[in-house]
């Protein structure tokens, strides 16, 4: 069974799901996010949930951040989209 993909290290995420944002403030549309890049600045073990506060949104700089998760894994059907803020 799979962790909730809010409990996933970035390095795990990488293999696992696809990462993305949007911002509540200006609704720009979702963004996917490089899990590579964020692993490069924030190390592999940091938790998928404590990227969030850190992000910031390109056009309107705000930091009221909606992520959203997509499995790789299709026999994750059930819980195939999580999002949070």
């Amino acid at each position: 069974m799979h962790k909730p993909a809010h409990l996933l290290t970035l390095a795990e995420a990488i293999e696992q799901i696809y990462f993305g944002a949007s911002c509540e403030n200006c609704r720009d549309g979702v963004r996917r996010i490089d899990l590579s890049r964020l692993v490069v600045h924030l190390g592999p073990d940091v938790l998928v949930q404590d990227v969030r506060p850190r992000l910031r949104c390109v056009k309107c700089g705000g930091r009221n951040v909606i992520i959203s998760t997509l499995w790789k894994d299709n026999s994750m059907s059930d819980r195939m989209i999580e999002y949070w803020k």
